[in-house]
């Protein structure tokens, strides 16, 4: 018979519905609380009693669906107000049936919508009561886009029991000639590790090393969206620093669970237990710079970057992701006076994972280093080459200019040939890879065009292959990264933050939930180092 490639165990979140689904299947309307409905449904409850002796009921309904005739405003309003209550369990959403589209009455629309804020879905049917049971549980459960928690869950059972050599499939430069292969490798550094390896090498390394990493922007949405993800699916131990009510809203909004999340709260930072020797700690840091106790004490309580990283700094947390609501500048500053940089780096530097169809290759520096020097530059191409190791590749490094060897020349062809050199010195010395792997200075179409790279450089192991590509400034690593990214419709993961003692990664303002994700992900496999 045929051997499976995933046996994935029964969970039963995955059976049940939420409120979006429920409105699908039912072609509802959604009355209220639209941004509600990723809400999952444990089990629906028909409403036929007086208000009264439902709400003496209504410790058991936490997570269920209310079932009511349209004509019940009483009850709409009851459950309503209730839900503006936290002494009460929260339920899932209201389902109003027979609805015909003016069945509330105008007073008491005007009330509603006199709260300001709806706590819970309210959808309506226009099936009857019993139509819409039967329509429900005649209905198998399914996924929606809008079901998030769910689709995270089961993207964690895949990650976790996933029989790994079906992953061999994705690999597009796997040779049958195994031997072949490894020889190739060893003499010129290997192919490209896919995006869809590379990703499950991602989870896969997260996941068995379990960091701590802390988020401390948690009243921004896309963070708690992101904190549930990576506690379902186990890629790291979280911490959460926000509001605890404006993280509970937004726990309601997507529908999601936070199990597994540690909450730091935000506003009552006096009473965090190790206030105190974080407060001492960035004092003694920073007491040369003019620093008071004082001044360190309250920029802790006002600053959640300088919260997080004194975290990191008392080895509370492996690493952090910040600046969803922060600039770069606001977000790094307080681990370059703080954390500082590991032993024998100068500067900090950046890279972007670029996910390409035919393989994964690093851009560097794209975000950080305006105008760095030969030796910068060579400082750049090292930390990006020991990245790239880090995360499964077999770097090779093509420092990049205008001209491919010694077609050209100038200042800037001459910094970089010197930044090749200090580079190849340094991987020498160091025995972390062979310095014939550094090739430069090289176009970009003979860094990865093999046709190129044979009639402008032959005989190199870098030109046409290179899958590290270290740009000679700022202006054109952002242009170049840029200019990828939008022609290919690439995931490009960064900047990732090389260079600090404990690793500390910026999002973009407009970051998306998976960039979040993604970047959370790499932060903890940094921290393993």
């Amino acid at each position: 018979g045929l051997d499976p490639i995933a046996l994935l165990p029964y969970e039963g979140m995955l059976h049940k519905r939420n409120v979006a689904e429920v409105v699908k299947m039912l072609d509802a309307t959604v009355l209220y609380g639209k941004d509600l409905t990723g809400s999952i449904v444990s089990k629906m409850k028909i409403f036929t009693v007086t208000v009264d002796n439902f709400l003496e009921m209504m410790d058991e309904f936490e997570g269920t669906l209310i079932v009511t005739h349209s004509t019940r405003t009483d009850v709409l309003m009851s459950l309503l107000l209730a839900m503006q209550s936290r002494n009460v369990p929260k339920i899932s959403g209201i389902l109003l049936t027979s609805y015909k589209g003016n069945d509330i009455s105008p007073h008491v629309l005007n009330i509603l919508d006199g709260l300001g804020r709806v706590n819970v879905p309210v959808i309506a049917s226009r099936q009857d009561t019993f139509e819409t049971i039967s329509t429900i549980k005649a209905t198998p459960v399914f996924l929606t886009a809008d079901s998030i928690e769910k689709i995270s869950l089961t993207c964690s059972l895949v990650d976790q029991h996933l029989d790994e050599r079906f992953i061999d499939m994705f690999i597009d430069d796997i040779e049958e000639d195994r031997e072949e292969e490894a020889k190739e490798r060893k003499e010129t550094g290997g192919g490209d590790i896919g995006p869809k390896l590379f990703q499950h090498f991602m989870l896969g390394k997260a996941r068995s090393l379990q960091k701590t990493i802390i988020l401390p922007e948690g009243n921004d949405i896309r963070i708690v969206e992101a904190a549930s993800i990576l506690a379902t699916r186990k890629l790291c131990k979280v911490l959460l620093l926000g509001t605890p009510s404006v993280v509970a809203d937004h726990k309601t909004k997507l529908g999601v669970e936070l199990d597994g999340v540690t909450h730091i709260d935000q506003d009552d930072l006096e009473r965090f237990p190790q206030l105190e020797e974080m407060a001492e700690a960035l004092y003694e840091a920073r007491k040369e710079k003019g620093m008071t106790k004082l001044e360190a004490r309250q920029l802790l309580l006002e600053d959640v970057n300088y919260f997080g990283t004194m975290m990191m700094y008392l080895d509370l947390a492996d690493g952090m992701v910040s600046g969803a609501a922060h600039s770069t500048a606001n977000t790094i500053r307080p681990a370059l006076q703080v954390i500082k940089t590991s032993p024998g780096v100068s500067n900090v530097s950046s890279t972007f994972f670029m996910l390409l169809p035919h393989g994964v290759k690093c851009f560097g520096d794209c975000a950080l280093n305006v105008e760095p020097t030969a030796e910068q530059l060579a400082e750049i191409a090292v930390s990006q080459a020991k990245i790239a190791i880090q995360f499964g590749m077999h770097p090779r490094v093509a420092m990049l200019s205008y001209a491919t060897g010694d077609s050209n020349s100038g200042q800037l062809i001459d910094k970089v040939i010197r930044a090749t050199e200090i580079a190849r010195g340094t991987a020498e010395a160091e025995g972390f890879m062979d310095k014939e792997l550094i090739e430069g200075p090289l176009q970009f179409d003979a860094a990865v065009d093999p046709a190129v790279a044979a009639i402008k450089l032959e005989n190199s192991h870098v030109a046409g292959r290179a899958n590290v590509l270290v740009y000679p400034d700022l202006t054109s690593g952002n242009t170049g990264y840029k200019s990828v990214q939008q022609t290919s419709k690439c995931i490009a993961v960064g900047p990732i933050l090389l260079g600090l003692r404990k690793p500390v990664n910026d999002l973009s303002r407009g970051a998306k939930v998976k960039d979040i994700v993604n970047t959370a992900v790499i932060t903890a496999i940094q921290s393993d180092l």
